[in-house]
């Protein structure tokens, strides 16, 4: 089960009143462990979710003046539990 790791930065993450709920996880399908952790049924609704971020909102990472909506952003792709194997990537490009 594929996931997202997120660190937050509290002050840049917001809804967007013209598309309200586009950046929602639960909404595309996540399990929401703590506000941190979101699982995900299948890698592809990850790819789902992030092409709607990418396409429906109107800010970019690291823009002037505006705080970033997080910190780091992970992928995890595979864990293999017998060999303790983690399959990870930084997916912050997503946000950019």
């Amino acid at each position: 089960m594929p996931g997202l790791v997120f660190d937050w930065n509290d002050s840049g993450f917001n809804n967007v009143p013209t598309v309200p709920n586009c950046h929602s996880l639960t909404g595309a399908g996540a399990v929401n462990h703590d506000n941190i952790l979101f699982t995900f049924p299948k890698g592809t609704a990850i790819g789902t979710w992030s092409r709607n971020m990418t396409a429906n909102l109107p800010w970019a990472k690291n823009q002037t003046g505006v705080p970033n909506i997080c910190n780091s952003l992970l992928r995890i792709n595979k864990i293999t539990a017998n060999t303790g194997n983690v399959d990870i990537e930084d997916y912050l490009h997503i946000l950019e």
